[in-house]
């Protein structure tokens, strides 16, 4: 779990630490220090954030070699620096930023949701009879996945909030927005915890 600000990934913490996941050992770094870990030694890598690193080289290699990563802006995260970590692995660079951390002024809503997907596999009892609820957004970054991406749940601009990407031989969830409530309530609603954990096992899975 690696971030620019550990505040920023509070609510991950607690989502990480039910029943259902007491067998998950986490380690914890700043992202000043990412370039130069070994990743090989994860099963899977947790990013939130992107301004304290510019070598994302070694982030490359674990994920074309069939390492699995969730990532996350952070609360500090400019367009530049996460077009930065996005075009290292192949991922659409984000357009532009939406809203602004710490307002409510303009609130945006998740769009479609692909419930098909096979994220959603196991996650619900019945996913013909779940209709998720949309959380308030403030602030996300504009993501349109590329060729080797797909949208799992998009927003009414029609842009990503959720995506997987496949690179390489491994694989990425993608979210664009911070985990954090000055960004969205996303870390208040009851299906926030099986989302973060069925993003760590969806990107080490081999489907």
């Amino acid at each position: 779990l690696l971030a620019d600000n550990h505040d920023d990934c509070r609510f991950i913490r607690l989502a990480l630490q039910g029943p259902t996941t007491s067998k998950i050992k986490i380690d914890e770094n700043n992202l000043s220090r990412f370039s130069n870990m070994n990743l090989q030694n994860y099963d899977a890598v947790i990013i939130v954030g992107s301004e304290q690193n510019d070598n994302w080289s070694n982030l490359k290699n674990y994920i074309l070699h069939g390492g699995g990563a969730v990532i996350f802006p952070g609360t500090q995260s400019s367009v530049d620096k996460f077009h930065n970590l996005s075009s290292s692995i192949s991922m659409t660079a984000p357009i532009t930023s939406v809203g602004e951390i710490n307002t409510s002024k303009s609130i945006s809503q998740f769009g479609k949701i692909d419930y098909n997907n096979l994220f959603f596999s196991d996650l619900f009892e019945n996913v013909k009879q779940i209709q998720l609820e949309s959380p308030e957004i403030y602030k996300y970054f504009k993501i349109i996945p590329g060729t080797n991406g797909k949208t799992i749940i998009s927003m009414f601009d029609n842009s990503s909030f959720l995506s997987e990407i496949s690179f390489g031989s491994g694989k990425v969830i993608l979210f664009n927005s911070a985990p954090v409530l000055s960004a969205n309530n996303f870390p208040l609603k009851g299906i926030f915890a099986p989302t973060i954990n069925k993003s760590l096992l969806f990107c080490t899975s081999k489907i």
